[in-house]
């Protein structure tokens, strides 16, 4: 590990600048040592008037010692008070499921979420957080899903299941599908009939897309894509229904890639969007 050294000078000089406003003479020191004065002379009259003074503890310096001032955390309200009690209000029954009736350990234990807290989930709707009202979703903002994931990541499992669901899983539709495919696959996707994955990773590629080895091969009549290659470490790849697949096709231009969005329910789909 690489250690940085910094060393101050303590040779300090009073020197006399210029006010670079009106021109006149100022002492930066004399400064200094005048509102350090001024602020003793506050402090004390604070004692002699009987008020108390500031109480805040540092909060930085009460990390160390395990003290959290959840005072620090207060939620900014850049939405409208309605929208802010409407949040609230779908927040609440969220919360106190995860705090009093989820058993996280028993998750763990059996590496498997039940279904009834799948069903439960579907319920309060957060398979839909991130998709458009318009096909049935919460059509929630960044400030608003962000709020509700302080509550969804008390179970870290059921966060990475929501969170491949709609933040990469269904991601491609939203933002590339066609008005048709939209209110085709949207609407079940936000209901959690339809659970969808996001499958890039292989066995000599993680982040790295470039190096990806599945292709997709259109068939003779221009009809079918094949699809080849493996896909390992999927976030939902077990329960999925609908799955965005990373793949390589055959092109003119080098530079051009395509994500394959495979829907599998209950005929098998592909849809091309070229980026």
């Amino acid at each position: 590990m690489t250690q940085s050294r910094f060393v101050l000078s303590r040779n300090f000089s009073r020197s006399t600048t210029y006010d670079q406003v009106d021109g006149r003479k100022t002492n930066p020191l004399a400064d200094a040592d005048s509102s350090s004065s001024s602020e003793r002379e506050r402090t004390s009259n604070i004692a002699k008037s009987g008020e108390k003074p500031p109480t805040n503890e540092p909060f930085v310096k009460n990390l160390f010692v395990g003290k959290f001032d959840t005072k620090m955390l207060i939620f900014p309200e850049i939405l409208t008070k309605d929208e802010v009690e409407e949040l609230n209000q779908l927040v609440e029954p969220v919360e106190k499921f995860f705090t009093q009736q989820l058993d996280s350990a028993a998750i763990d234990r059996n590496s498997k979420i039940p279904e009834e807290v799948f069903q439960q989930l579907k319920e309060f709707g957060l398979f839909g957080q991130i998709i458009p009202m318009e096909y049935g979703g919460l059509g929630f903002s960044a400030t608003q899903l962000a709020r509700m994931a302080e509550v969804t990541t008390l179970d870290p499992s059921i966060y990475v299941t929501l969170g491949a669901h709609q933040a990469i899983g269904l991601k491609g539709i939203l933002l590339q599908g066609t008005d048709q495919q939209k209110a085709k696959y949207l609407p079940k996707l936000a209901t959690g009939e339809h659970i969808a994955a996001f499958c890039l990773t292989e066995s000599g590629s993680g982040s790295d897309a470039a190096s990806i080895k599945t292709h997709a091969t259109l068939s003779e009549d221009g009809k079918t894509y094949f699809l080849n290659g493996e896909k390992l470490w999927i976030s939902n790849g077990g329960i999925a229904e609908i799955m965005t697949v990373f793949a390589k096709t055959k092109v003119t231009k080098p530079t051009v890639r395509c994500i394959v969005i495979c829907f599998l329910s209950p005929a098998f789909y592909c849809f091309f969007f070229y980026l």
